[in-house]
């Protein structure tokens, strides 16, 4: 063990060392496992095991080639993310917990938990004191931020409780500046932006609306989410969708400043969510945002494609989940869309009708969504409901809400007044507020 007057100097010298630079550093530990272990009594040994195994690959998997991982004590480790912020680095370590507390999920007590603590630390620290273990526990404890991941298991939720020390916030954009931004970032793709009404199709009203990119096309909207942004690099596409979050964001607190009700949609990518870092971005800018309760934000996972275990979706949905956000998720191909038989922690699923779809497939298509979420607390939506018939079916099969031509493609920019809700179909069709204003902006 070593004394504090040796933390002292490695502290000293750690702040001191230009040289030596800091890098961000973490302590993970698991908590609440005493009755667990006190139950199992000789059967502990092999559990620890498995806990520990859990850990090293969840920590390895988010890990880069040049990081240190150390094991404490039975349940409690120190590592390093050198390509990582702090900021990310404390998000890194949420998914690790988190996903140790799902694979712990199910066993027989009160409660488990996963406390983190990020610092930066010399990473001579780690080379020339690997020893010294303790030292390196003590540096993380007095200098780091806490983050407690719980997994309940009566109520099954997980719940991350975050306390950031000496964190000054920086000055938002003003609302319609945020939105203004979203516009300018898509503008160059020779792209628009709009909020576009989600009807619920057995009230022929809207107290929803959707941004996403789209192009005219022979005088019609084609919305058409990331498949819109094909053109771009992988950063920019993350950049677009940081800021449509941000100026959906922006548009549910002018909902809200007006004593409105309506909740705002906006996509991201399962391509994003499944690259680490664009992940960790993406979850960063969903943690900073503030939606009001009576104008929550619609988060669609879009372009989930055939073949993905619906444990991922779960566990997508587990890592983003913030206040006043809401999951959706969209399958592509619609077909193939999968039964749903676990709980993914969203509250709908569904996609896109193929354009020009016949109506005998469609029917077979919109059947089949109805029935793999039977049985579960879903709803359906659809896009492309683009004529009468289709609009039948899907009313037939009981699907909740839609987009398409034969519904009207028009949309608001985010930058006019904010409209009465609810929007209705009568209204739309016959004097549309929006499109044929504000088509040039």
């Amino acid at each position: 063990m070593t004394d504090d007057s040796d933390l002292l100097e490695l502290a000293t010298d750690s702040r001191q060392a230009t040289a030596r630079p800091k890098i961000p550093a973490a302590k993970i530990h698991v908590l609440g496992l005493a009755p667990l272990k006190e139950k199992l009594g000789s059967k502990w040994d092999r559990l620890s095991g498995l806990v520990h195994k859990l850990f090293e690959t969840a920590i390895a998997r988010v890990q880069g080639p040049s990081d240190h991982f150390l094991k404490l004590n039975e349940l409690s480790y120190a590592v390093t993310f050198h390509d990582l912020s702090l900021e990310a680095t404390n998000l890194a370590c949420v998914s690790v917990a988190r996903e140790v507390c799902q694979l712990l999920f199910g066993n027989q007590v009160d409660e488990i938990s996963v406390r983190s603590i990020v610092a930066a630390i010399a990473e001579s620290a780690f080379v020339e004191h690997a020893n010294a273990i303790d030292m390196i526990d003590k540096i993380i404890e007095q200098h780091g931020t806490e983050t407690v991941v719980t997994q309940s298991v009566q109520s099954g939720s997980i719940e991350p409780v975050i306390a950031i020390a000496g964190q000054v916030p920086k000055p938002a954009l003003s609302l319609l500046k945020q939105i203004e931004k979203a516009h300018a970032l898509v503008s160059p793709l020779g792209l628009k932006l709009g909020f576009f009404p989600v009807w619920e199709l057995h009230k022929g009203e809207s107290n929803s609306l959707f941004l996403a990119p789209f192009r005219w096309k022979a005088n019609q909207v084609t919305v058409s989410g990331r498949r819109a942004l094909d053109s771009a690099s992988e950063k920019q596409i993350g950049e677009i969708e940081i800021a449509l979050l941000g100026a959906a964001a922006a548009y549910a607190e002018r909902i809200c400043d007006v004593e409105k009700v309506c909740a705002v949609g906006v996509g991201v990518s399962y391509e994003t969510l499944s690259s680490f870092q664009s992940r960790i971005r993406y979850v960063t800018a969903l943690q900073k945002i503030k939606p009001p309760s009576s104008s929550p934000i619609l988060l669609k996972i879009e372009q989930v494609p055939s073949g993905v275990p619906l444990a991922r979706i779960a566990e997508l949905v587990a890592m983003l989940k913030t206040p006043n956000v809401r999951f959706t998720a969209e399958f592509v191909p619609l077909p193939a869309i999968p039964q749903i038989n676990i709980r993914l922690g969203a509250i709908g699923v569904g996609g896109a009708l193929t354009p020009g779809i016949d109506l005998e497939s469609a029917a077979k298509v919109v059947e089949r969504l109805a029935r793999q979420i039977a049985g579960q607390k879903l709803f359906t939506f659809l896009d492309r409901l683009d004529t009468d018939e289709l609009l039948d079916i899907a009313s037939q099969y009981g699907v909740r809400f839609g987009t398409g031509a034969f519904l009207g493609m028009g949309h608001y920019t985010g930058l006019e007044e904010v409209p009465s809700f609810p929007l209705t179909l009568a209204t739309s069709r016959s004097n549309p507020p929006f499109r044929n204003k504000l088509a040039d902006h």
